[in-house]
């Protein structure tokens, strides 16, 4: 269901960083980390690399001598990846069950009650600050769901406005219910 449109992967940047350079991967574990620096020096100094791939704030290395080279490990790798659901047309309601389902997902991942997650990350659950997936792809579904309601709340407001306008420009309650009748028609019209 998901389509992946864009992806953050420093090992797939870096593999092809070393095919532009005729190196092979993966390289030596002798050579791993100084080349993964390099690669990562290069790509934030580099213009031809567009923003999903630049890489200084997906990899946190680690320092022995408090210098800021060679690194001697790598604390923490990040992968982001940014999808389409391929949902157009489909009904709000199945879109938001959808959402829904993610999010509690998302839940289940990162309170590690998941069997799968325990191995993958043992002794490292609850996790208190620290998020290991985020539904940021449902981002715009927040957005969407407050046009909505922005709408709506906006077209009972006008309406309850338009209707004691002509109310108390007329003092004619049967003109101010036709008024909101004919209002009411046109937002039926209009929404479909």
């Amino acid at each position: 269901l998901l389509g992946i449109q864009e992806q953050n992967c420093i090992m797939k940047g870096f593999r092809d960083w070393l095919g532009e350079h005729n190196e092979t991967f993966p390289v030596p574990q002798g050579t791993y980390l100084s080349r993964l620096w390099d690669f990562v020096v290069y790509s934030n100094k580099h213009e031809s690399f567009v923003p999903h791939l630049v890489y200084n704030d997906k990899i946190l290395f680690k320092f022995g001598d408090g210098t800021d080279r060679p690194p001697t490990g790598i604390s923490v790798m990040f992968f982001t990846f940014n999808t389409s659901l391929q949902v157009w047309g489909n009904p709000h309601d199945a879109i938001k069950d959808w959402h829904d389902d993610w999010d509690s997902w998302i839940g289940d991942v990162n309170s590690g009650d998941l069997p799968w997650v325990q191995a993958i990350y043992p002794n490292t659950f609850p996790l208190k600050d620290k998020i290991i997936h985020s539904a940021d792809v449902w981002v715009w579904m927040h957005t969407q769901l407050m046009l909505v309601r922005g709408a709506i709340s906006g077209t009972l407001m006008s309406l309850s406005l338009a209707t004691a306008v002509v109310f108390g420009a007329t003092l004619n309650i049967l003109m101010a219910l036709i008024v909101l009748l004919e209002l009411l028609g046109v937002v039926g019209y209009v929404l479909g």
